[in-house]
């Protein structure tokens, strides 16, 4: 005869699937990759040898970065939140090193031909026509986008492990998504505005507005709470 040890304490799995639940979010997409050339662009003021090769892997970073977003386009590819995440963090130091450039030496953003960024927002549509396309000249949205990018990789990475079964995974993928959106929020967003750019948020995708970026960092953590219940 078994020894009584006292009621099953263990969750039946019906219960650990519902309390794990969660809703996968779209990364936003580039949309003009192939007009886009930053070598080109800043052919006569970047002539230097040594800065040309900086342009020439910022675009190879760009087309790789482009090619991992193609997956959550919904054109059949499987979307792979590690390549996008892993290929957006080398970029982004690209786009970075750029954008500072341009600021030091005014005379290296003279342009031989327009820089044109057009990106589709990942969490808001145009109705029947699809992605919502919004296009700016600035670096500095660039660069955002490329950190919005990240931060949504990194929660689908979340959303990947939780369906299978790793919470304690997904619950730290979850925190970093929400680190990501409390810096681009408070520390990179502001810090456009305060360069005195004219840009309005009803102009730019919803995952680079401030409200946005901070209503995802609580959702996000409250994401990383459900994982950590479910664990």
């Amino acid at each position: 005869m078994e020894e009584y040890t006292g009621p099953d304490l263990n969750h039946d799995d019906s219960i650990i699937k519902l309390s794990s639940a969660v809703h996968r979010f779209r990364c936003p997409l580039i949309s003009n990759n192939e007009k886009l050339s930053f070598s080109n662009s800043f052919k006569t003021s970047g002539s230097d040898p040594r800065t040309q090769q900086a342009l020439r892997e910022a675009d190879r970073a760009r087309n790789l970065f482009t090619e991992s977003l193609e997956g959550a386009s919904g054109n059949g590819k499987k979307i792979n939140n590690q390549s996008i995440l892993e290929t957006a963090q080398v970029y982004r130091p690209k786009i970075h090193q750029i954008l500072v450039t341009c600021k030091v030496r005014p005379d290296r953003a003279r342009l031989d031909s327009r820089l044109f960024f057009a990106w589709q927002s990942g969490a808001e549509s145009n109705g029947a026509k699809g992605r919502k396309t919004f296009q700016s000249e600035a670096l500095m949205y660039e660069l955002c986008m490329t950190i919005a990018s990240e931060a949504m990789a990194t929660a689908g990475l979340a959303c990947d492990e939780s369906a299978n079964g790793d919470f304690a995974s997904s619950a730290n993928h979850y925190k970093r998504a929400a680190g990501i959106f409390e810096f681009l929020g408070e520390t990179q967003l502001p810090k456009w505005v305060a360069r005195g750019s004219s840009v309005e948020e009803k102009d730019l995708p919803v995952e680079v507005t401030i409200g946005f970026c901070k209503g995802f960092k609580i959702l996000f953590l409250a994401m990383a709470q459900q994982m950590a219940v479910a664990t």
